[in-house]
């Protein structure tokens, strides 16, 4: 209609302008209100002039475009690909950039599933995330994604070159890009878990109220809220505390906090240090370190570990799993259970010092200062 300045077609179109281009079954537009609506299956690209980077494709049922206040929608099996992501959901909600050649913001909703492509040299399908909403933001006049909000069941699986093996869940995740759409880092919140793959098949299950990982330093952090326990567990040790962060790039661990960590069974190894290596060994403590594999667990903060009868309580506690040493420090009390000589079943040794040192060579324990 020329004297409405308005254009439809219901046998098929397709529509141009220097940055947004395509087609659809049905097509209308008023140029005076500056409003696209396309319906019976769509595609549009999205595209500056001179930008070297991948146009932003979008398809799906039907779409909509408010030119003037640059926002609009697309429901119906919608299909996005953009420079470094693809997704998919029932529903898309954006805003274009100033340009039209791309788009600031997105916000997918209804069974949404993003997968990452990051730069060249990573597998596809590296990175994918599943959540309710996804909400995505670019860096300013790019179309290169800068962060995503996902909310309502998350699940996020990661298997790139920085982040191997890791799979989030929570209420929420967060992810965050450098501006050459790599992913720099990312947050779960919860509560969230994080569970690590490692090589042999083993894993390791991070559960805390907020988590995050840095993917250049390959360090996670988490912590939860007053009056509950990040926890960590293993086949090798169950810990709890209120903070925690796990360096993956050299298997370094440190809690803090009302820690408590449980130590499992360890038969295939040489000792445990002071304690049985068939049992489980159970410490409570301020702090914990865990430095490497095979890993050495040093306690700090009012220190107590038990082993059915056996007992140490000590500032610093140190045990070592390659070695079976084990170290005491600041003022050492200790409690062995002695053979019964049949008249009593409780018969015990005390004994302590300001240190205390245990060989697994010779099984010999000796205390030093103030021993008693």
């Amino acid at each position: 209609d020329k004297n409405l300045l308005q254009f439809r077609t219901d046998a098929g179109g397709t529509f141009a302008t220097d940055r947004l281009s395509g087609s659809a079954r049905s097509v209308f537009y008023d140029d005076e209100a500056g409003e696209l609506r396309l319906s019976g299956g769509f595609r549009v690209e999205a595209l500056a002039p001179g930008s070297l980077e991948a146009p932003v494709v979008m398809s799906g049922d039907a779409f909509f475009y408010d030119r003037g206040r640059r926002t609009g929608g697309a429901a119906g099996a919608v299909r996005v690909s953009r420079e470094g992501m693809d997704g998919e959901a029932k529903a898309l909600d954006f805003r274009a950039a100033e340009d039209e050649g791309s788009f600031s913001t997105m916000a997918f909703a209804g069974a949404v599933t993003c997968s990452f492509t990051g730069p060249k040299h990573e597998k596809p399908g590296s990175k994918k995330l599943e959540a309710g909403k996804v909400s995505v933001v670019s860096f300013p006049g790019s179309s290169r994604i800068s962060g995503v909000e996902a909310q309502g069941n998350c699940l996020l699986v990661l298997n790139g070159p920085k982040s191997p093996g890791l799979t989030a869940k929570g209420e929420g995740i967060h992810l965050f890009f450098d501006p050459g759409t790599e992913l720099a880092g990312l947050q779960a919140v919860g509560p969230a878990t994080l569970t690590v793959d490692e090589s042999g098949g083993e894993s390791r299950a991070l559960e805390a109220d907020l988590i995050s990982y840095d993917c250049r330093s390959r360090i996670v952090k988490a912590a939860s809220a007053k009056g509950s326990a990040v926890t960590l567990n293993s086949a090798r040790a169950r810990i709890g505390a209120f903070s925690l962060s796990l360096d993956l790039a050299h298997d370094n661990i440190e809690a803090s906090g009302s820690v408590t960590c449980i130590l499992e069974r360890r038969p295939e190894a040489s000792s445990i240090g002071f304690f049985a290596k068939d049992k489980p060994l159970f410490v409570t403590c301020g702090r914990l370190e865990s430095v490497g594999k095979p890993a050495g667990y040093l306690f700090s903060g009012k220190v107590r570990a038990w082993q059915d009868k056996r007992m140490i309580e000590a500032g610093e506690l140190d045990v070592l799993d390659e070695s079976g040493d084990t170290r005491g420090r600041g003022g050492v009390s200790s409690v062995l259970p002695r053979a019964s000589d049949g008249e009593s079943e409780d018969r015990r040794i005390e004994a302590g010092g300001e240190t205390m040192n245990f060989s697994s060579k010779d099984g010999a324990v000796s205390f030093e200062g103030e021993a008693f």
